[in-house]
């Protein structure tokens, strides 16, 4: 975006004076200049200086951006957009998603469609925005159905458009969708994707401990992103986690006799450390009817009672199977969470740490007593004492090492 547009808005949207005139400052300083070394010859360009943009890094350069988009944001308002309900009763309009610079646009209409698209590129050149056209793409439904139609011009590029008998996908927040979000799609690709970044980590020859919280911030986020939005059944998420096994296993990082229970006990109980994709997807769940649950968002409010009250699957159904499933009954009362029969105090946070807190405990307990029934494997770890499994918290090169 042209810094002269983000001066404007700021202004319009009376952002304090000290904050305006500290990031006018700032973007004059915006520069940088290349360095080149060649047959041991340094050499330095020029100043390049940033006449267009944020630069990117920090926590501003996002809530900056998306400042700037409101007055756009606001002529796609205007026009028609898809109205959602029954016929007759469809009273909530639905003009466009945006989540920072990833934007969805909703038309009944192509031609509707097609003046939303010109109102967006005129924009984006009065800004001094551009399009990702490689990215863009164009879906039309009719009757629920995926039907072929042409691209949309945009900077005198064509867009892709999905056609019915292609069966291809478009990404949106990163994550395959048509019509719905294509949960198919998103599991196999994150299968694929956990076996290639498990497979470069242990190509680094990290010791065990490094390589297994490695694992735990590198591979497990990714499906974690997912886990947002999409379900999981309980055959794909073991199945991601024997992925993981079966590459350490070649690698010998982890033996084919080697218990689950060993491999997701933390180091200073003997274990390993590692996060199963199971654990990952039910603390995922915690959080999310957290924060619906406790949120005043009138949307949100809506979302949550719809969820309450499903017959089959639902958020607040899942989450009660979890907590049975390590001794404990939690139940809602809409605005509440009780659990054992107490009800959970305190806003989204507060009650986010407690039911995570409850639930590790009950995980690990859990853990320890399917361990205990193992007769073989179990019958030395618990007549060690804690001191015995001090050493695991240091570093053990897991390449020379058998487990």
């Amino acid at each position: 975006m042209h810094h002269d547009w983000i001066n404007r808005v700021f202004n319009w949207r009376e952002i304090d004076v000290a904050v305006r005139k500290l990031v006018s400052r700032m973007m004059d300083g915006w520069k940088t200049r290349l360095n080149v070394t060649q047959n041991g010859e340094s050499r330095n360009s020029r100043w390049i200086r940033f006449n267009r943009g944020f630069l990117q890094g920090d926590s501003f350069s996002p809530v900056g951006f998306c400042v700037c988009e409101i007055p756009v944001m606001m002529l796609i308002d205007k026009v028609q957009g898809y109205r959602i309900g029954l016929p007759g009763c469809r009273i909530v309009n639905k003009t466009h998603s945006l989540f920072l610079d990833d934007l969805k646009v909703y038309q009944e209409t192509e031609e509707q469609l097609e003046l939303t698209n010109e109102i967006l590129v005129q924009a984006s050149k009065d800004t001094g925005a551009r399009y990702g056209v490689n990215k863009c793409c164009k879906a039309v439904f009719k009757h629920g159905k995926l039907v072929e139609s042409y691209g949309l011009v945009i900077n005198d590029e064509l867009t892709n458009v999905l056609m019915p008998k292609e069966n291809n996908t478009y990404k949106f927040l990163g994550l395959e969708q048509v019509r719905d979000i294509d949960r198919g799609a998103i599991v196999e690709r994150l299968e694929g994707v956990v076996e290639k970044e498990v497979g470069k980590l242990v190509e680094y020859e990290l010791y065990d401990k490094n390589l297994m919280q490695a694992i735990n911030t590198k591979v497990i986020p990714i499906v974690t992103y997912a886990m947002n939005v999409v379900k999981f059944t309980k055959t794909e998420l073991t199945e991601l986690d024997m992925i993981v096994k079966r590459v350490l296993r070649q690698k010998n990082m982890h033996a084919r006799q080697g218990g689950d229970e060993r491999l997701y006990l933390p180091r200073d109980m003997g274990g390993r450390g590692l996060k199963s994709f199971q654990t990952a997807y039910e603390e995922t769940k915690i959080r999310i009817v957290s924060y619906i649950c406790k949120s005043e968002d009138a949307a949100i409010v809506n979302t949550w009672e719809r969820d309450l009250n499903k017959e089959n699957y639902s958020l607040s159904k899942e989450l009660i199977k979890i907590y049975a499933g390590i001794g404990h009954e939690l139940s809602f009362d809409f605005d509440e969470i009780l659990l054992d029969g107490e009800v959970l105090n305190g806003g989204y946070c507060e009650v986010y740490k407690m039911l995570k807190n409850i639930y590790k405990k009950g995980n690990l307990s859990k853990i320890k007593e399917t361990y205990r029934k193992k007769q073989l494997q179990s019958e030395i770890y618990f007549k060690q004492e804690k001191e015995c499994h001090v050493w695991l918290k240091g570093n053990l090169n897991s390449v020379k090492s058998k487990w």
